[in-house]
């Protein structure tokens, strides 16, 4: 849903998006007033976003969101 929400939202540069904490990420759409269980739902998973990129505490998020290009960096 995220990334479907970026393409739509913010700008690109030549071919890349421009991505934006305070056109995209800021104005994520949110339910008006979500359930505790969907709260709970999106912090357990973003909570696993954040121990994945944990696990690699030197590489940059482009290097983790990249992994087609730094392949050889992970295996």
């Amino acid at each position: 849903m995220h990334m479907t929400w970026m393409r739509y939202t913010c700008g690109r540069l030549e071919s890349r998006y421009s991505y934006s904490n305070t056109i995209v990420y800021n104005n994520f759409p949110w339910a008006e007033n979500p359930s505790e269980k969907q709260k709970e739902a999106v912090e357990k998973a973003a909570q696993a976003v954040l121990d994945a990129r944990a696990q690699f505490p030197d590489t940059s998020l482009a290097d983790l969101y990249n992994p087609q290009h730094n392949a050889y960096r992970f295996s």
